[in-house]
């Protein structure tokens, strides 16, 4: 009987049976089993890693799945007869839950079908909150779920998200010690984390702020969410001698999901609407987010405020699940579709070919003129 090219790690966090799973894929990827070849049974195994009978049972039926073994009745394991393997490695993708699922699930989903394609067997999970919103809380999330799927064996881990989402989240990946990459975030100081990936607004406000200067856009209102919400773009406004005001919308978050912003962004314009009327509207309203956005267009038309005629809107959104509205939407869109290519090809040069992520890969957004901005 051959002998195994590998061991037991007592000390990791990845579960016996996905140790074992791994151990087995790697010797028929490197030729120790050839095709048609029978590997040893649970029994076996079980002896020569001084393992209980559980955990290679277990690690039989995961490359069973994969397509990488036939179990048959008799002759036990055998190595599929196919030149390459069904599956090269195990993804997992961590997305936030919530509000912000739609737009990072769509965008995960476009990178899981990349990697599928490439024989990447893909899991995604989500991290939700568990108490209501407090801005400068850092671990509002339940990471129970997470911390038990980390026990699991992986090629590479994803991160989408920015502080606070990640916060915790880092801390887990740093002890679970598997390889691990951020997109929309900072770069974690953690010593397995191989990169991020971030977002550039740097041409879009560019190109929105000379749009403003051309069309003499004097006064602006900010509408944000979080306190740090795209600084960059109230500098550029006032740059570009635009006088900017700030208006945060008030969150309340429960269970994981946020409550109606778009409710929370229609009370906010409809109090100071009510306070300030039409005098207090400015040159244009710039929101970050696209649920307060058609929180704020209900009160203003349910005023008969016109736009653009009364003021000029532009949100940041997201290409093909724009906010409904009669006409063309003037904002600053991040494309998902072109995004997920560019994540994907990074994740496979690092995968397949060992390339180490570059420092310098950003997602570009671009600024789309609409008949709300005219």
């Amino acid at each position: 009987m051959k002998e195994l090219p590998f061991s037991i790690d007592r000390s990791s966090c990845i579960k016996l049976p996905y140790q074992v799973a791994d151990g087995l894929r790697s010797a028929i990827q490197s030729g120790v089993w050839k095709p048609g070849e029978r590997l040893p049974s649970s029994r076996e195994l079980k002896r020569m890693l001084g393992v209980s009978v559980r955990a290679p049972a277990e690690a039989l039926q995961i490359l069973a799945a994969e397509g990488l073994i036939t179990l048959r009745e008799k002759c036990g394991a055998v190595v599929s007869e196919t030149q390459f393997p069904t599956v090269k490695g195990r993804i997992l993708l961590i997305v936030p839950g919530g509000a912000q699922i739609r737009s990072a699930g769509v965008l995960m989903e476009n990178v899981r079908r990349d990697l599928n394609a490439a024989r990447y067997l893909v899991v995604t999970t989500s991290v939700l909150r568990e108490k209501d919103f407090v801005e400068d809380d850092h671990d509002p999330y339940n990471l129970e779920q997470l911390e038990h799927e980390l026990k699991m064996s992986y090629s590479l881990v994803v991160l989408y998200g920015a502080p606070p989402f990640t916060d915790g989240t880092v801390r887990l990946l740093a002890k679970a010690r598997h390889p691990f990459l951020i997109v929309g975030g900072p770069r974690a100081t953690a010593c397995n984390c191989i990169g991020s990936i971030g977002y550039s607004m740097d041409r879009a406000i560019g190109e929105f702020t000379e749009h403003c200067r051309r069309t003499g856009v004097k006064r602006a209102v900010f509408v944000r969410k979080w306190r740090d919400d795209r600084s960059n773009v109230v500098t550029a406004l006032r740059k570009a001698g635009v006088k900017v005001e700030m208006l945060s919308v008030p969150q309340r978050v429960e269970r994981g999901r946020s409550e109606d912003l778009w409710r929370m962004a229609y009370a906010s314009f409809e109090r100071i609407l009510s306070e300030k009327g039409r005098k207090w509207l400015p040159d244009l309203i710039y929101f970050t987010d696209d649920h307060c956005f058609q929180g704020a267009v209900m009160s203003l038309l349910r005023r008969r405020i016109s736009v653009p005629r009364d003021v000029r809107l532009v949100t940041e959104t997201n290409a093909g699940i724009r906010p409904p509205f009669p006409v063309t939407i003037a904002g600053i869109e991040y494309d998902l579709k072109k995004s997920a290519k560019t994540i994907s090809a990074v994740m496979l040069d690092y995968l397949d070919r060992g390339i180490k992520i570059p420092d310098d890969i950003f997602l570009d957004c671009e600024y789309v003129p609409g008949d709300t901005f005219t």
